[in-house]
């Protein structure tokens, strides 16, 4: 015989469905549109001479860009949107480059 009042059934169905969707996130895309750092294409830089901001972040997909000098200190606090390129001033050539 089926329960008189299908609505907590209904409601369990609707609650566990929410539930599962919460745990299937997917890793978010490397894209410009998110700004996300890929760090292989951060490590394709090295070696290269420098390049300007927009270059960095359509090649990496970062959403910002941090050019340092050899060897400069820099705030140590991590966001995987931002670039940091780290380049020698007597040879113009990058030398780092990473995500974060």
């Amino acid at each position: 015989m089926p329960p008189k009042d299908p609505l907590p059934i209904v409601i369990a169905i609707g609650a566990l469905l929410a539930l599962a969707a919460c745990t299937q996130a997917l890793a978010p895309t490397v894209t410009a549109e998110t700004g996300i750092c890929d760090p292989g294409a951060a490590k394709r830089l090295v070696g290269r001479p420098t390049i300007t901001d927009d270059e960095a972040k359509r090649l990496t997909g970062a959403g910002s860009v941090r050019q340092i000098a050899l060897g400069q200190p820099v705030i140590q606090n991590y966001s995987n949107t931002r670039l940091t390129i780290e380049t020698d001033p007597a040879t113009g050539r990058i030398t780092a480059a990473s995500c974060g």
